[in-house]
């Protein structure tokens, strides 16, 4: 297949995110299939399915990362527009034996709140955003149609800035915490990711656990990197 042009970039949104997601639902990797499944947060109850989805750069960059339509340039080109920003995919649904009730994204919104040290931060209204963006709107949200049928029918993109300041608003390598709530569900993230730190061992044993950890929690001995 013929590689794109970093110029023509903006016009293949659709086609690189249908794979990067693809990439994600089929992923070899298991550092992506742990990095997407610290990132999702989904629950069902009383037949309310919600799902919380952060997608953060390095989600992005990992999902690209062994996609050949893009030119490195447009690669590049395509992570810069998404690092100003901080994407959410929020679906809100009842499900039945055979229909799917999606709330519309208006809906959603209004019930919807991501607080970040106490403080809610507001989405950014669609307008606002660059022509680069409100690019990944329009092709989102077919993509999620596609792999996830009617379940991603459901499914809204909401975009809220990337910064405060010189400050990452959200910093998956750093230590922090965030929550979103939908409706009546509200999920945690703590930071950083444990997918994105490299492993701990207990040098007396030869142990792996989790880059969170720092003591074994069998014998209660300190643990260290690699």
């Amino acid at each position: 297949m013929a590689k794109v042009p970093a110029k023509e970039v903006l016009g293949k949104f659709a086609v690189a995110l249908i794979l990067a997601l693809a990439m994600t639902a089929h992923a070899r990797a298991t550092d992506l299939q742990q990095l997407t499944r610290e990132t999702q947060r989904m629950s069902q109850a009383s037949q309310q399915l919600t799902l919380v989805w952060w997608m953060p750069q390095v989600w992005w960059e990992a999902s690209l990362s062994g996609n050949t339509i893009l030119t490195p340039e447009g690669r590049a080109q395509m992570l810069a527009v998404l690092d100003d920003y901080t994407i959410f995919a929020i679906a809100r649904a009842k499900l039945t034996m055979a229909t799917l009730d999606a709330r519309s994204k208006a809906e959603m919104l209004s019930n919807a709140r991501l607080e970040i040290g106490g403080k809610t931060i507001d989405p950014i209204a669609p307008e606002n955003l660059t022509p680069s963006a409100q690019s990944i709107l329009v092709a989102l949200k077919p993509v999620f149609a596609g792999i996830l049928g009617k379940l991603g029918q459901s499914v809204e993109i909401v975009i809220y800035p990337g910064k405060q300041g010189d400050q990452k608003l959200l910093d998956p390598t750093k230590p922090g915490s965030f929550k979103y709530t939908l409706y009546d569900q509200t999920f945690s993230w703590r930071l950083p990711l444990v997918s994105l730190l490299p492993p701990k061992v207990d040098r007396k044993t030869g142990e792996e656990f989790p880059g969170n950890y720092e003591f074994n929690p069998y014998t209660g001995e300190a643990l260290g990197t690699k």
